[in-house]
C-alpha cells in the first residue's frame, strides 16, 4: 500500500463522517423548526378562536342592550337605568379586555420561556450528538489507520513472500535443468556403453565376471534414468504441462513389450510373469509411451513386492466403451488404510523400502486420468493386490 493511499483513507473517512454529521444536524434543525411552526400555528389558531368567541359574546351583549333600550323607550319608563346598564357592560367589557391582555402576556411569556427551554435542550442534545459522532469518528479513524497499517504490513509480507517464491522458482528451474541435462545425459551414456559391452560383438572380448559387473552397471544406470524421468514428470504435472499424444494403438502390443522388459528379472526371482490372451478388439486411443510407462510402474512394483515362487498376471477386460487392464500379483497385499495413500507423492508401499522416490503410482494415476481413465487398487493382506486402470476404446 503506497503512502498517499495510506493517508487518503483517514481523510475520506473524516469527510464522510463530517458530511453525515452535517446531514444529521440539518435534519434535527428542520425537525425543530417544524415543531416551532406547528406550535405557532396552534397558538395562533387558539388565540383566533378565543377572539372570535369574545367578539360573539360582545355582539350578543350589544344586541341585548339595544333590545332593552327599545323596550324602555316604548314603555315610557325611566331611561336612567339604561345608561347605568351600559356603564356596567362597559366596565365588564374593560375588565374582560384587561384579563385577556394579562392572559396573553402570560401566554406570550410562557411561549418565549418554552422556546428558550427547547433551544437550550436542542443545543444540549445537538452537542451530545456531536460528541458521540466525534467519538465514533475518532474510533473509526483509529480503526481505519489500524486497518491501513495491517494492510501495509500484509502487502510488505506478500511482497517478501513473492520475492522468496520467485527465487525458489528460479532455483527449481535451475535444478530441473541440471537434472534433465547434466545428470540424464551422462547416465544415458553409461547405460548405452554398458549395452554395447554386453552386445554380441563383444562377447568374445568380455569375460563372464566382467559381464556380471557390466549388467549391474546397466541396471543401475537404467534405474537412475527412470528416477530422473519420474522427477521431471512430477514437475510437469505440477506445472500443468504433462501432455499426451493420442493415437490408435494395440493394447496387446503394449502389454507384451512391458512384460518382456521384466521377464529376466522375474525369472531371476522365480516369479511367473504372464498375460491372459485377448480375444476381442483391443485398439485403444492413447499415448503409447505413457501407457507403457504406467504398465512398467505397475509390473515393476508387482515384481518388487512379490516373493519368490509367486506369480504376476496381466489381464484385459472389455467394458462397453472402455478396456479395463489389471495387474494382479500374489504378494503381501496392502492394508485398507493405505490404499488411497499410496497414490500420493513420495509414498512407499513398503515403509522400509527405499528403492524409489515413491512417485511411480502418483505419476501413473496422473497419466491414466489424462486419458480420461481411472486407476485404483483392490487388495487384501496376505492375498496379493490387483491394480486396475481403464482406457477409452478407439472408435
Amino acid at each position: 500500500m503506497s503512502k498517499p493511499t495510506f493517508q487518503k483513507q483517514p481523510r475520506q473517512t473524516k469527510a464522510s463522517l463530517t458530511d453525515e454529521r452535517g446531514r444529521a444536524d440539518e435534519s434535527r434543525q428542520n425537525q425543530a423548526e417544524q415543531l416551532e411552526n406547528e406550535t405557532d400555528i396552534q397558538f395562533t389558531n387558539d388565540r383566533k378562536s378565543a377572539d372570535e368567541a369574545r367578539t360573539a359574546r360582545r355582539t350578543e351583549a350589544d344586541k341585548k342592550m339595544n333590545s332593552a333600550r327599545q323596550q324602555v323607550s316604548h314603555s315610557g319608563e325611566s331611561v336612567g337605568s339604561v345608561p347605568a346598564a351600559s356603564t356596567r357592560v362597559m366596565v365588564e367589557r374593560k375588565a374582560e379586555d384587561d384579563a385577556i391582555q394579562v392572559e396573553r402576556l402570560a401566554v406570550d411569556r410562557a411561549l418565549v420561556h418554552e422556546r428558550n427551554e427547547k433551544e437550550i435542550a436542542f443545543r444540549d442534545f445537538l452537542g451530545q450528538a456531536r460528541q458521540s459522532g466525534d467519538k465514533n469518528l475518532s474510533q473509526e479513524r483509529a480503526q481505519t489507520d489500524l486497518d491501513a497499517l495491517t494492510s501495509k504490513g500484509l502487502l510488505t509480507a506478500e511482497q517478501a513472500a513473492h520475492s522468496t517464491t520467485r527465487t525458489a522458482l528460479t532455483t527449481r528451474e535451475e535444478f530441473l535443468a541440471i537434472v534433465s541435462h547434466d545428470l540424464r545425459n551422462p547416465i544415458g551414456t553409461i547405460s548405452s556403453c554398458a549395452e554395447m559391452l554386453l552386445g554380441e560383438f563383444s562377447t568374445a572380448q568380455v569375460g563372464d565376471e566382467a559381464r556380471h559387473w557390466i549388467k549391474i552397471i546397466e541396471r543401475n544406470a537404467n534405474t537412475s534414468l527412470r528416477l530422473i524421468g519420474d522427477i521431471l514428470d512430477m514437475e510437469r504435472i505440477a506445472e500443468g504441462k504433462l501432455g499426451v499424444k493420442l493415437a490408435k494403438h494395440s493394447l496387446s502390443d503394449i502389454v507384451r513389450e512391458s512384460l518382456e522388459n521384466y521377464f529376466q528379472i522375474a525369472v531371476s526371482k522365480l516369479i511367473v510373469l504372464k498375460s491372459a490372451p485377448i480375444t476381442f478388439p483391443d485398439t485403444v486411443l492413447c499415448d503409447r509411451d505413457r501407457i507403457a510407462q504406467v504398465l512398467s510402474n505397475l509390473i515393476g512394483n508387482a515384481v518388487k513386492f512379490t516373493p519368490s515362487g509367486g506369480s504376476i498376471t496381466v489381464l484385459v477386460e472389455d467394458h462397453h466403451n472402455q478396456l479395463k487392464i489389471c495387474v494382479r500379483d500374489t504378494g503381501h497385499g496392502i492394508a485398507d488404510d493405505k490404499k488411497e495413500h499410496i497414490f500420493q507423492r513420495f509414498t512407499q508401499i513398503g515403509n522400509k523400502d527405499r528403492r524409489g522416490l515413491g512417485l511411480g503410482l502418483y505419476i501413473s494415476k496422473m497419466l491414466v486420468e489424462s486419458h480420461n481413465g481411472r486407476l485404483w487398487v483392490e487388495s487384501k493382506l496376505d492375498h496379493g493386490s490387483s491394480f486396475y486402470f481403464t482406457l477409452p476404446k478407439s472408435v
